[in-house]
């Protein structure tokens, strides 16, 4: 079973955050996959052109994590 997780990572002075999925390899965890976001002026920008269109305002963390995982608990 994968965890994913919001990882934040400073590199030169900026900020980046990632989306991350864990795994135990061998007893060790491990970054089986990450996906870039951008920086939060990104993904605050990317927020409000989604609710100009209609898009959902909130999430709701635990129903988004029970759909992921539903997704992606069949691999």
């Amino acid at each position: 079973m994968c965890m994913a997780h919001i990882h934040k990572k400073i590199k030169k002075g900026k900020t980046y955050y990632y989306v991350r999925e864990i795994k135990r390899v061998n007893g060790k965890p491990k970054v089986v996959n990450q996906v870039y976001l951008g920086t939060i002026q990104k993904i605050l920008s990317l927020f409000r052109q989604s609710t100009e269109v209609g898009y959902p305002q909130k999430i709701d963390s635990k129903r988004f994590g029970a759909l992921f995982l539903a997704y992606y608990g069949q691999y």
